[in-house]
């Protein structure tokens, strides 16, 4: 448990009115039992396991981990509502094989091989349209019902507001998430000491994702209708609606290094170069500011009327209209170079110049994968699979660190080490608004 605690002062189904502004017409139910509820607190268990077998000059092991978690966060709106708050449960599973194999005194090779699956959750029930069917009646969630009713955990969306006090005096958390994402993770390094002043090191890895995302803002079944109020029905709408953000993506990852270290005397040099290279293996709405055709638009002549072709259609300009695009791969060559003087047995000077590259999160990616654009401005939020462009993409960010230092014994005791570093970082992520045609905007 945490330090920060709610009070149950209101349950998920009272009701609050602080609209009028005759304060005398105000009301707000609040049969909670006042009871301090923990707020941040998590349960976790974790298991290790781990075999290995030596062969001569092969060693193999297999490592098992499993972590479960479930957590809930802190939220001051609902520090009188904590029972409306949404928990998260995480699932996550390790399968790691790992060989080394020393083909002589002077070489050796690691391969690897691992297996990650991450199940993520986050909402107040798991299953959105949970019930119950009454026995018997009496008052329940506020209200009386018979015999025979169905009671869903998930409440009616009129009891959350936090209109007035800034608090929600009722209501739930209505995001529903469920996050698969399982990772295929191979690498290899071989190294080879060539002889007492080189040591050479080379290897490769690609990695390949499943993520499924299934996200639902849980709905009312008669929701716009005269029943609204009264009557509720959880229900989830597909990925062709703004409450929804379902989809299955695969994206791949892959690199490569070379790196030779050379000792001499004194001198020490560190050489080498790195490629990476990310394909976000999905596509994007070629035109950002009507991406899923939301509006039609036709080509105008120099009179302002619309152009009609040979058979009198209406001729559409295809420059407004989005087509899907696919992405593109981002790589880079990343050189990297380190140097070492030992200065006599008292001091060490070193240098030391980099390029590094990270890839975006994968949310800014694929976040609102089906472009679908709310209704009022900066409602919605997409991501962006346009990498590598100068032309609104979503660019990896770029790092190049430059470090220098001194090592200093001062006396039998004591030393005094001193390091400068600098780096220039490019592409920072961020959020750019665009404007739809029919002037609506979003990030």
């Amino acid at each position: 448990y945490g330090h920060l605690n709610g009070i149950r002062r209101f349950e998920v189904w009272n009701l609050s009115d602080f609209y009028d502004q005759d304060s005398s017409n105000w009301f707000s139910e609040n049969t909670g039992d006042s009871s301090y509820v923990p707020m941040t607190k998590g349960a976790y268990t974790s298991f290790m396991g781990k075999l290995s077998f030596n062969f001569g000059n092969i060693k193999f092991s297999w490592l098992l981990n499993k972590n479960n978690s479930l957590s809930k966060g802190y939220s001051h709106m609902y520090k009188y509502n904590p029972d409306g708050l949404s928990h998260g449960d995480a699932k996550t599973s390790l399968s790691l094989f790992q060989l080394n194999h020393f083909l002589n005194e002077k070489m050796y090779y690691d391969i690897k091989y691992s297996i990650t699956n991450n199940n993520y959750g986050s909402y107040v029930f798991e299953d959105y349209d949970s019930y119950k069917i009454l026995k018997e009646g009496g008052i329940y969630q506020g209200v009386y019902h018979t015999a025979g009713d169905t009671i869903y955990n998930y409440v009616n969306g009129k009891y959350m507001t936090a209109f007035g006090p800034g608090f929600f005096t009722g209501g739930q958390d209505k995001g529903h998430l469920n996050r698969i994402t399982i990772t295929n993770n191979f690498k290899s390094d071989f190294t080879w000491q060539v002889n007492n002043a080189h040591s050479l090191k080379t290897g490769f890895s690609f990695i390949s994702y499943e993520l499924e995302n299934i996200y639902h803002t849980i709905r009312n079944a008669y929701s716009g209708t005269s029943l609204e109020s009264d009557r509720y029905k959880p229900v989830v709408l597909p990925d062709s609606t703004v409450y929804s953000d379902v989809y299955t993506v695969n994206p791949k990852e892959k690199s490569f290094y070379i790196q030779d270290k050379f000792e001499k005397d004194e001198i020490v040099i560190n050489i080498g170069v790195r490629y990476d290279a990310f394909d976000a293996n999905t596509s994007y709405p070629s035109q950002r500011r009507n991406p899923v055709n939301a509006s039609t638009y036709y080509l105008k002549n120099i009179d302002g009327l619309d152009s009609l072709d040979l058979g009198g259609n209406l001729v559409i300009d295809k420059s407004r209209m989005s087509y899907p695009v696919q992405s593109g791969v981002s790589s880079q060559i990343s050189p990297r170079f380190g140097f070492a003087y030992q200065l006599g047995n008292v001091a060490v000077l070193h240098f030391s110049y980099g390029h590094f590259l990270q890839m975006p999160p994968m949310y800014a990616i694929y976040s609102n994968h089906s472009s679908i654009i709310g209704p009022t401005d900066y409602s919605t939020t997409v991501g962006n699979a346009n990498l590598a462009s100068d032309s609104l993409g979503l660019n990896a960010q770029k790092t190049i660190s430059y470090e220098v230092g001194l090592w200093q014994e001062i006396g039998g005791n004591t030393s005094l080490e001193i390091n400068l570093y600098y780096r220039d970082i490019y592409d920072l992520l961020s959020l750019a608004t665009v404007s739809t045609f029919n002037q609506i905007e979003y990030g």
